[in-house]
């Protein structure tokens, strides 16, 4: 009976113990050839962004500044020396004169809305045909607000260099801007 214990209690340590490890080395063929590993081709990078354009950027300043009223980013757009040919009656030079002269516009007409007709680029120079569109409930030039709405056409021309415009021409019908709003060439 002792022996028939030991035998099982040796049984069952051999049962818990691990197989032994094989340490033969695999056999390597001289005359095979290294089969090269196949690298896992780079992820696609991102696209670049696609380089901004003066029609381009003319076009991001019509729509964040002038017509989003977002004047905080006129600087992203405008020179700091930025020429106006054609300034607002008392506008001053510059960033700041151009955007005062726009802020203006705006509290005249808070809805003012210039939807552009024609793009036409060559060069460092952008043409831009705007239909303007606004309700006067601000004072413009001296008139207190009419509530009227106002509907004219508008050239612009702008010239950039490095990225920002730095000349702005402008013909807008002023007087059919007046007109609407009861004011006539006489009175």
């Amino acid at each position: 009976m002792l022996v028939n214990v030991k035998s099982k209690a040796k049984a069952k340590l051999a049962a818990k113990k691990p197989a032994p490890v094989s340490r033969a080395k695999a056999k390597v063929n001289p005359k095979a050839k290294a089969q090269p590993q196949k690298a896992k081709p780079p992820a696609p990078a991102a696209p670049a962004p696609a380089p901004r354009d003066e029609k381009s950027i003319y076009q991001g300043f019509i729509a964040d500044v002038l017509n989003g009223g977002r004047f905080e980013l006129a600087e992203q757009y405008l020179d700091p020396v930025v020429v106006s040919h054609n300034p607002f009656p008392g506008q001053v030079p510059g960033i700041a004169g151009f955007v005062a002269a726009l802020q203006a516009f705006r509290i005249a007409f808070p809805d003012l809305h210039a939807t552009a007709t024609h793009y036409i680029a060559e060069g460092d120079k952008v043409v831009g045909r705007f239909e303007v569109r606004g309700t006067h409930q601000g004072d413009f030039m001296g008139l207190a607000p009419t509530g009227r709405p106002i509907h004219y056409e508008e050239i612009a021309i702008v010239r950039l260099a490095g990225g920002r415009i730095i000349e702005h021409w402008a013909v807008a019908d002023a007087l059919a801007i007046m007109q609407q709003l009861g004011k006539s060439e006489n009175g």
